[in-house]
């Protein structure tokens, strides 16, 4: 799948921002493709709600938008000035901005590690012969993949271990909190069990991020029996695993749902850093299924929250830092902070938040960076004005 050509005479806007909240999805890509369709299109990304019919959805964007796009399903979309909203949502970079080569990942559930380092070495291959040396200064990896494969964790790491310290970053599809479907758009359909992987040159400076704002409390209980390939947790210390959970959190079983998994998740240890493992459902039989990938004899500990917003503004102060002002921030919020900013009455605010960094992207069922899948990160890349 090849996205782009050298570069082309520089227009005056070199990434395009834009938003539909029609129903209809013939009008919704009509309305989105007014503000991003562009002739000298390097490389478009569209982000959409689950409720859409996809047959229609992507014979719109095949006709409206048929020059490089790839994109997902989300639990909802994010443009400037209107989050949380209910469309879809995209971007178009022009070739004076990135130059980008991308293939789609099909059937995840095989996916090898000698898989991730044919893919990588045929896109360095392409996008090298377009631009020259590829470095981590220079060039960065995004990877969109279906929330709901179960597989994240194994394309993640092998994608990552072979890009040679050059940059990942990327989201997981989701559909609204339905956990039923969720699907990548490439090549002119929607595809499940699929991930795209793009390798972007950009000649705008860039920053990759990922943030959460949890820490580890001494409340903690060891993984005693699970099924790691489905991220089910059967026991958690020797009993029902949502018994268990229930009782670090000092509520009845019947109290669990999407909400207290959003405001309690739990946390693992890996090296010096802690990282968030949502609490995706709880079952009749006691189990609990995990937004990653989980073994026996892990520890998990319950975690508590910071202050979201203080943790967003810092990142982005940090971001500032080295790029300035952004010129568009793409960004993957986890679905289970937004759950988390309606309970607190924080959304107005992280919309602010967002609005003043340009963020365009989508709610996604986890978060990759570099190496790793993440859950409850609000995970990007952002994006600075030419020099």
């Amino acid at each position: 799948m090849s996205l782009s050509a050298p570069p082309a005479s520089a227009p005056a806007d070199p990434v395009r921002h834009g938003l539909s909240l029609d129903a209809d999805p013939a009008r919704a890509v009509a309305e989105l493709a007014a503000r991003i369709a562009r002739p000298d299109a390097a490389l478009t990304l569209v982000f959409c709600a689950g409720f859409y019919g996809f047959d229609a959805l992507a014979g719109a964007l095949a006709r409206a938008l048929p020059a490089a796009t790839l994109g997902c399903t989300s639990a909802g979309v994010i443009a400037p000035g209107a989050y949380p909203a209910s469309g879809i949502s995209g971007i178009s970079f022009g070739r004076d901005a990135v130059t980008a080569v991308a293939e789609r990942l099909g059937e995840l559930g095989g996916f090898r590690l000698l898989d991730g380092r044919r893919v990588v070495e045929r896109l360095r291959r392409r996008l090298g012969a377009q631009v020259g040396a590829l470095t981590p200064e220079n060039c960065f990896a995004l990877l969109l993949v279906d929330g709901l494969s179960g597989a994240e964790e194994r394309v993640v790491s092998s994608l990552s271990a072979c890009l040679g310290g050059i940059g990942l970053v990327g989201g997981s599809a989701g559909d609204n909190l339905a956990f039923e479907r969720s699907f990548i758009y490439a090549a002119g359909a929607f595809h499940a069990d699929s991930a795209v992987l793009v390798l972007v040159h950009s000649r705008l400076p860039f920053r990759l991020f990922s943030t959460h704002h949890f820490s580890a409390t001494e409340q903690r209980a060891v993984v005693t029996r699970a099924d790691p390939a489905s991220r089910r947790v059967m026991e958690l210390d020797g009993r029902p695993a949502a018994e268990t959970y229930a009782r670090l959190l000092g509520c009845p079983v019947e109290a669990l749902d999407h909400e207290v998994f959003a405001a309690w998740p739990l946390l693992v240890r890996i090296g010096s850093s802690h990282h968030v493992r949502a609490l995706a459902n709880a079952h009749p039989d006691g189990s609990i299924t995990l937004g990653c990938a989980i073994d026996e004899g892990v520890v998990l500990r319950l975690a508590s929250r910071g202050d979201m917003l203080d943790d967003l503004r810092a990142t982005f102060d940090e971001v500032e830092s080295f790029i300035g002002p952004p010129l568009l921030t793409l960004g993957f919020n986890c679905a289970f902070r937004h759950l988390e900013m309606e309970r607190d009455g924080h959304t107005a605010a992280v919309a602010a938040l967002l609005q003043r960094v340009r963020a365009v992207g989508f709610s996604s069922f986890g978060e990759q960076f570099n190496a790793m899948h993440l859950n409850q990160t609000f995970t990007g890349v952002a994006f600075g004005a030419p020099a």
